[in-house]
């Protein structure tokens, strides 16, 4: 991955894709990556640097340019500061390894492995629930 969490960048006029998140977002100015394993998870600003959407997968390194990285800039490095000093532990762990955003709301991979974590919980029920479903449909019949 070329880019790195933290990194400022807009997607190039030439390389749009078609992405839920962003479709209908006109005023989108810029995105902050905020996950750079397998794919990209980003949020999406507007020019007054207002949080607008969030969304993860849509692009690849060709559709994106470095703005700069925000990571590196002497502001940045103040405001990541003072963020992190009111950051619980736990808040902070959470956003290293991008399970929430820069802005402390959950990402689509920590939703998906709560998700997936509950499933396999209640497979029982869901098993329960098939058979019920099959004995019925034999009832039908």
């Amino acid at each position: 991955m070329k880019y790195k969490v933290g990194d400022k960048v807009r997607v190039l006029k030439d390389k749009q894709v078609s992405c839920g998140s962003f479709s209908s977002k006109e005023n989108l100015e810029y995105l902050i990556i905020t996950r750079s394993d397998s794919s990209y998870s980003y949020d999406g600003y507007d020019k007054s640097d207002n949080k607008i959407t969030s969304c993860s997968g849509c692009y690849k390194d060709e559709h994106l340019e470095l703005l700069n990285n925000t990571k590196n800039t002497i502001m940045s490095n103040i405001k990541e500061f003072a963020k992190n000093l009111v950051l619980s532990k736990e808040e902070k762990l959470l956003r290293k390894y991008g399970l929430k955003d820069s802005v402390g709301e959950f990402t689509a991979d920590a939703i998906t492995l709560v998700t997936q974590k509950l499933v396999k919980e209640n497979e029982d029920y869901l098993v329960e629930l098939a058979t019920q479903k099959e004995k019925e449909e034999k009832a039908d019949k």
